[in-house]
């Protein structure tokens, strides 16, 4: 149900998937809400008389930086499903963020249902093999959960960056797959 609810009660989950926009790609999110009004609607659901934010976090930020009070909103109820689980699952169905926030975030859910990679698949509309393949990055080596994290390099060049096990070695073979925008094949 579409409904006009004040911002002041909307609460921001603790663990989101997504992270919020750079500065800039921020303020052309607030111009255009200011120019063009919010085309699409945040998400939230409601429990015990408050809001809990599913989606839309970058949007209620514009809104506020703009001095809006209230934001136009799909209000969930009556649905047993947890707002994190809610809120996993639709921003791992819109692409919004990098494959190790993914696949942190497909282990939050993991703790949350069942826990096997089946489940989880089934449970988020995807294939066993892409959430094996997502929880696998968590063992990648930290240097290259970053550079996947900020989109340096691809999950292809990491996997095969992590047979190098030498760290100062991996961490130069890494810098020139950076540098050259280098493939898993080069």
């Amino acid at each position: 149900m579409l409904s006009i609810i004040p911002i002041e009660k909307i609460q921001v989950p603790e663990s989101r998937l997504t992270s919020q926009l750079d500065p800039e790609q921020m303020e052309g999110l607030t111009n255009s809400i200011s120019h063009l009004g919010l085309l699409n609607p945040v998400s939230v659901k409601e429990q015990n008389g408050q809001y809990i934010l599913i989606a839309g976090m970058n949007r209620l930020l514009a809104l506020n930086a703009l001095g809006r009070v209230t934001v136009p909103a799909f209000v969930y109820t009556g649905d047993d499903t947890p707002v994190d689980v809610m809120n996993i699952s639709e921003n791992l169905h819109r692409g919004v963020t990098n494959p190790i926030d993914e696949a942190h975030a497909l282990r939050e859910l993991g703790t949350r249902i069942d826990g096997s990679p089946e489940s989880i698949a089934q449970y988020i509309g995807r294939s066993t093999e892409w959430v094996k393949n997502r929880l696998e990055l968590l063992s990648l080596p930290d240097d290259l959960q970053d550079d996947l994290r900020a989109k340096r390099l691809s999950i292809a060049v990491c996997t095969q960056l992590a047979y190098v096990l030498d760290t100062n070695l991996r961490r130069q073979i890494a810098t020139r797959a950076i540098d050259y925008s280098a493939s898993a094949k080069t």
